[in-house]
């Protein structure tokens, strides 16, 4: 009697970096893929750390965007958002301003992927609580960015909180027109008995159709993200199910603030953070970096995950 094969190695294994490394959006430049996310604990320095890896799957830190805060900022810098045009770099960020004395959406660049990045402008200050999340696509010649706008009581009155869109100037430093309001806090799971958000708004096109992943309910519990799709890239969007495509499932817990990208080989990968619990990761509270498969078509998203890994190689 022939003896069972062993199974075969796995491509990769989950987390794919290990560390903390929240809000990822990822950019291919220069035959290498870079990940930027926010910035955690108490640093005021060297803001948005940087991730580079030839496979999505083995990162290494390569140092962090922006060397000091922008004189405008007094703290949150959260979810940077890469965006390569012509030989500059830009990155979308968001962070509390000084006066008003909420989060805008602002807009740095660089020559180089790994920076450093300089600020530019202030894009956006939105909202009751501000704006927040920014993240860019191109459509042709034209440059849309989306944020989501908060508040502290979401929960109690969601029409303060949505996510919204906007065309930007041709150099990417100016806002044309209105923000568009494209969703809001409409479903069960996107909210909690005392919490409530819609955030991290990522976009991105497939056979004439616009997809908005984003990230809802509270990142510390019942994260999970969602889509909705239109055929314009300013709506308006439908959200065509009532459940996220990813949630929590045993072992791994708050998937989310994630973004898209092609794989090596080609197909979508969605770049997002989680934690790991269960046996050896009981105390474990980092939101670490995670990949898992994305099926984008016919007015539908599906990914493979989350998962503890994969034998499929990106």
């Amino acid at each position: 009697m022939l003896a069972a094969l062993p199974p075969p190695d796995p491509a990769y294994l989950n987390p794919v970096y290990g560390r903390v490394f929240p809000d990822p959006a990822v950019m291919r430049a220069r035959g290498a893929y870079y990940a930027y996310g926010t910035t955690t604990g108490s640093r005021r320095r060297d803001l948005f750390p940087i991730l580079r890896s030839r496979n999505l799957v083995h990162w290494r830190k390569v140092g962090y965007a922006m060397r000091r805060p922008p004189r405008w900022s007094s703290a949150h810098w959260w979810a940077p958002s890469p965006l390569r045009r012509g030989r500059r770099y830009y990155l979308f960020y968001s962070a509390k301003a000084r006066r008003p004395n909420k989060m805008c959406v602002a807009v740095a660049t660089a020559r180089r992927p790994q920076g450093p990045f300089h600020h530019r402008a202030r894009l956006a200050c939105g909202g009751v609580g501000g704006s927040l999340d920014p993240a860019p696509m191109v459509v042709g010649r034209r440059v849309y960015l989306y944020f989501a706008r908060t508040d502290a009581f979401c929960r109690w009155v969601p029409a303060r909180c949505s996510i919204v869109g906007m065309r930007l100037s041709s150099n990417l430093l100016h806002a044309r027109g209105r923000p568009r309001h494209l969703i809001g806090i409409d479903q069960a799971w996107e909210r909690s008995r005392r919490y409530a958000i819609v955030e991290n708004p990522w976009v991105l096109r497939r056979g004439g159709l616009y997809y908005l992943l984003y990230s809802a309910n509270h990142w510390r519990r019942n994260y999970g993200m969602g889509y909705a799709v239109s055929r314009s890239p300013l709506g308006p969007f439908r959200k065509p199910e009532t459940e996220p495509f990813l949630r929590s499932r045993r072992g791994i817990s708050g998937p989310g603030g994630g973004s898209a990208v092609v794989g090596p080989r080609g197909g979508l990968w969605l770049v997002y953070a989680a934690r790991r619990q269960g046996a050896g990761f009981i105390a474990d509270r980092r939101r670490s970096l995670h990949i898992d498969r994305l099926i984008v078509g016919g007015g539908r998203v599906r990914i493979k995950g989350p998962s503890f890994g994969s034998a499929i190689r990106p």
